[in-house]
């Protein structure tokens, strides 16, 4: 008898344990969190989350900055995981109305890492998180087998007026993409500290820079941007393109990037 209520107890306590309703306000947490088989504590996502193609399925909840409130309580989450994000409208009004949302950062990549083995720990899923930092951490210092040299810029967005390059923005040195070159050997030209900033076409100039743009397909811009540069510079201009719509997202398809980078620059 004593054995059979010990196993009972076991079954109920361990349902108990796995009794967390997630939401996910962004595609990189939703990613991680399928990465890491966890989908079935997830209740609800951003209505950015579009990879992998089951979180579609999931509850629409808005997104950090315009999040729908209204749905977000009627599906009694235990956690809320958000990108951090500045002043977003759902961290404001979180507080008021006892939601519990936890903030998590994806700037470089040692923030992607730790996230990662924070949700592992939260979910239940230590040796999944571990099993992913390890391919992405191997990936990462495969990429300082290239030994390249020379300055680069990180552009992550083209602005575009009236059929030219209005402004470019770039990655400084505190984000997972100046990480990612840098470990290759290569100088970040941008050397401040504030995430992303932008530059006009003549700060672009300067000197022989190769740059690297990360922007979704058929966006045009890394056309647009060299025929730009075309126009002012009469030497040879390096334009490494990444359109996968991977390659904006830091999480378990960063290791897709990594090997991206390493074919094209072997």
């Amino acid at each position: 008898m004593n054995r059979v209520f010990l196993f009972i107890l076991t079954i109920i306590l361990s349902l108990g344990a796995h009794a967390e309703r997630v939401i996910s306000m962004s595609p990189t947490i939703t990613e991680i969190i399928y990465e890491l088989d966890q989908a079935d504590v997830l209740v609800g996502v951003s209505s950015f989350c579009l990879y992998p193609k089951m979180a579609c399925s999931k509850p629409n909840v808005g997104t950090a900055l315009t999040p729908d409130l209204e749905s977000i309580l009627k599906l009694k989450p235990t956690r809320i995981y958000s990108q951090k994000m500045e002043n977003s409208a759902l961290s404001k009004k979180a507080s008021k109305l006892n939601l519990k949302v936890e903030n998590l950062e994806f700037d470089s990549f040692e923030d992607i890492i730790e996230s990662i083995e924070k949700l592992g720990r939260d979910l239940g899923a230590t040796s999944k998180a571990k099993e992913l930092t390890i391919a992405l951490e191997k990936g990462f210092s495969q990429l300082g087998d290239l030994d390249k040299k020379g300055s680069f810029l990180a552009v992550i967005d083209v602005v575009e007026k009236m059929g030219h390059v209005s402004r470019v923005l770039v990655a400084e040195t505190d984000t997972f993409y100046s990480d990612l070159i840098s470990q290759i050997g290569m100088k970040n030209y941008v050397s401040g500290k504030g995430g992303y900033r932008s530059l006009t076409i003549e700060e672009l100039l300067k000197k022989d820079l190769t740059f690297f743009l990360f922007s979704p397909k058929k966006s045009q811009k890394a056309e647009l941007l060299n025929t730009e540069l075309k126009r002012f510079k009469k030497n040879e201009i390096k334009i490494y393109s990444f359109e996968e719509n991977y390659a904006v997202i830091p999480g378990p398809r960063l290791i897709l990037l990594i090997d991206d980078l390493i074919k094209v620059l072997k």
